[in-house]
């Protein structure tokens, strides 16, 4: 990308270098949902210093984090949600959040959201 094509002032292209699984988890955080790195990871349970390494190219995606960035960018505002659950008492008494607390997640939705 070059500075005439950039949308950025001044030419300035933050993902510039970035190439494939970086530059998509660069952008979706970045440029889609306009978070930090702190809270991207954050927002979404996962670790900080992961997010980094995987933006900076250091580390390479496991099919795990590739399958999460893809249901963040699927739908963020639930993966969010879903995330903030986790760490919710369950209130039915099931194992650790899971169970029935996650069926009123998927009903609140609709069983055909729930794919």
């Amino acid at each position: 990308m070059t500075a005439a094509n950039d949308d950025t002032p001044g030419g300035f292209d933050p993902d510039f270098g970035k190439k494939g699984f970086a530059r998509h988890l660069f952008r979706l955080r970045f440029r889609d949902l306009k978070l930090t790195q702190r809270q991207f990871a954050s927002r979404y349970g996962l670790g900080y210093p992961t997010i980094r390494a995987l933006e900076q190219g250091e580390t390479k995606p496991t099919p795990a984090i590739r399958l999460i960035v893809a249901a963040i960018a699927s739908d963020p505002q639930w993966m969010a949600d879903i995330a903030t659950n986790m760490h919710a008492q369950c209130q039915c008494g099931q194992v650790g959040g899971m169970g029935c607390c996650v069926r009123k997640t998927r009903d609140k939705c609709g069983a055909a959201d729930y794919r």
